[in-house]
């Protein structure tokens, strides 16, 4: 438009702008104009962009910006489409440096800013995205800008671009209505149209539904309804069939999901089982009182469109909700994206569970379901792909190599064996030539520590001292980042006063049974200290996992005397017992270890007098 126009105008259409005053514009906005062009030639013949050359790329929009708006004397709309794709570009590009990917973020946040924030020729400006622009690591340069999450308007505050994504009901209908009507060529031999509708139309809502736009329900992926459609000219009602596409995983690049390796499969199972549960739970719904129920069973098609149309979206007959659905919808909707995950860190692996979740929402994966606080599949296709995607990142975990994955498995943590722990702790106890008797005494809180710090390799945390509105717990083994794994543990540490004379005088059966008899009953009174002081803390912090665990241990010398109770979730909250049987001791080393299960239910551990020794 501008080199037409510096040429003499030919071929520039002015619309209802007045010819003249435009070229007179021109004339005496000539410098201005050739800058403009002439900087935007220079940056587009440029091999090789680096940071020397920040300020004239900063410039290039905002100069072309000042000289229409001389001419035409209105500030420019700015639109971004796909705004944060330079950044996933950078963070998947391995070849290049950190140095490197950072200097090109750089360039490219300062050249958002000079057009979005610093110039004064911009009347408003529009990012489209997948990332919230408040989590790309973007510092001051988009710090104005207010963002429209898709899900905004599902509650609160309305979304204002809910009209502007996705086809709606009405719009597939009517796409629909044109193509069969007036394209389609197998119009003329197909015995029943409108029938034919009907059964495209309840396909495209068992296979392309389940979106939501603010408060727009039933929204349609454009690409898989268009490309669906143009294969219609060799289908008939007899052999349409939906499945078998990837019309909705074709329409962008997910290298960004399909490369994570998670912190945690155990945790991201129990997240994807739920999905795909609710999802299930939904296709019957949709069947028996829903959407597909709708297309199906009204009478009239536009009359059943309208309906899906309508504002209200239907309301699912399974209304319970679990602690998974809960934590899976403040992962994806609860929290600020930036709280979750900084996008400039996505190359270093493994995340967690949780920040998968927020990723696969993010591309589309997951969906707000029509009760309030549940996520789900959104559709058949969709789901095709998440099964695929699950299973691509478990082989990736089932096949890393995992230095500590003994370490992991032989400590009982993540299957929730109290007595392979106790195991494992003793052998570190009695079988660590360089420990002395003084040492293991007055460091048994960071040697327990110490032992579990390899489950943090898989999704846990583990603190030391950990506090509550009533008291500390010694050590607290926990879901890392509300992940939902499958076990939660108390420790409270005890020890029992060594006593005088000689260890191998300690160390005799009879001092050895009275020693037991004593940390027996300090571990329970140990016991009962952390249900007092950490368990109420204990059981809200647990929500989301399957079992919680309480063990007390006593401490003597180089042995120890363990009582732990196990508790098992009951949905939708809460906590009831869980009593341990005989086959959860049987495979107890008789020579190291003796154990047993009172009458409530509860695991008691000796290292102090083996079974062989009370035999003898």
């Amino acid at each position: 438009f501008l080199r037409k126009l510096t040429s003499g105008g030919a071929g520039v259409d002015f619309g209802p702008y007045d010819d003249d005053d435009i070229k007179e514009k021109a004339h005496s906005n000539r410098d201005i104009i050739d800058d403009s062009i002439k900087m935007f030639d220079r940056m587009m013949d440029r091999g090789n962009i680096g940071a020397g050359d920040i300020a004239d790329i900063s410039d290039v929009i905002p100069l072309l910006m000042d000289a229409f708006f001389r001419l035409l004397g209105r500030r420019a709309v700015v639109l971004v489409d796909e705004y944060d794709a330079p950044f996933l570009n950078v963070n998947k590009n391995a070849n290049l440096t950190s140095a490197t990917k950072d200097e090109i973020k750089a360039i490219y946040t300062r050249f958002l800013g000079a057009i979005l924030k610093d110039s004064p020729f911009l009347r408003r400006g529009v990012l489209v995205g997948v990332f919230d622009a408040n989590c790309l690591g973007l510092g001051s340069g988009l710090n104005h800008a207010v963002v429209h999450l898709a899900h905004s308007g599902i509650a609160g505050a309305p979304n204002p671009f809910r009209h502007a994504f996705g086809f709606t009901a009405p719009d597939v209908w009517g796409v629909v209505n044109h193509y069969v009507d007036r394209q389609w060529p197998g119009r003329a031999t197909c015995p029943d149209v409108e029938a034919f509708k009907r059964q495209i139309m309840t396909g495209f809502v068992m296979h392309f539904d389940g979106y939501r736009i603010g408060s727009v329900p039933h929204v349609f992926n454009p690409q898989a309804v268009l490309r669906f459609l143009l294969d219609l000219h060799d289908k008939t009602p007899a052999t349409t069939r939906f499945g078998g596409r990837r019309d909705w995983v074709d329409t962008g690049c997910l290298w960004l999901v399909t490369a994570v390796q998670l912190a945690s499969m155990d945790a991201f199972d129990r997240y994807f089982e739920r999905l795909v549960e609710v999802y299930f739970e939904q296709r019957v719904d949709a069947v028996a009182g829903g959407p597909v129920a709708v297309v199906e069973s009204t009478p009239s098609l536009d009359e059943a469109v309208g309906l899906l149309g309508a504002e209200e979206q239907s309301q699912p007959l399974a209304e319970s909700a679990t602690a998974v659905d809960e934590d899976l919808a403040e992962i994806c909707m609860g929290s600020r994206a930036k709280d979750l995950i900084d996008l400039r860190t996505l190359g270093e692996e493994p995340i967690s569970a949780r920040t998968a979740v927020w990723l696969l929402y993010q591309a589309g994966y997951i969906a707000p379901a029509a009760t309030a606080g549940r996520m789900a599949v959104p559709n058949a296709e969709v789901l095709r792909e998440l099964v695929r995607y699950h299973q691509t990142v478990a082989d990736l975990h089932t096949r890393r190599s995992d230095p500590l994955r003994c370490a992991h498995e032989a400590i009982g943590i993540r299957d929730g064996n109290p007595v392979r722990f106790v195991e494992s702790l003793h052998a570190a106890l009695v079988r660590s030539p360089g420990l002395s008797r003084q040492l293991a005494e007055l460091n048994y809180q960071q040697i327990v520590a110490a032992l579990l710090n390899p489950v943090t390799y898989i999704g846990f945390d583990v603190r030391c001292e950990d506090p509550a509105e009533s008291g500390w717990a010694d050590v607290v083994v926990s879901p890392g980042a509300g992940q939902g794994a499958a076990a939660f543990y108390v420790f409270e540490l005890r020890r029992q006063p060594r006593g005088d004379g000689d260890y191998n005088e300690l160390m005799a059966l009879d001092s050895r049974r009275a020693a037991e008899d004593a940390a027996r009953d300090l571990a329970l009174r140990g016991e009962m200290q952390a249900r007092d002081r950490y368990w109420q803390a204990a059981m809200v912090r647990a929500r989301g996992c399957r079992r919680l665990f309480r063990v007390s241990i006593a401490f003597w010398m180089h042995r120890m005397y363990a009582v732990v109770k196990r508790y098992q979730c009951q949905e939708p909250r809460g906590w009831a017992s869980e009593p341990f049987a005989d086959a959860d001791i049987r495979d107890v080393p008789p020579e190291s270890m003796a154990a047993a299960v009172d009458g409530g239910g509860d695991i008691h551990i000796s290292t102090i007098v083996s079974a062989a020794e009370q035999g003898g």
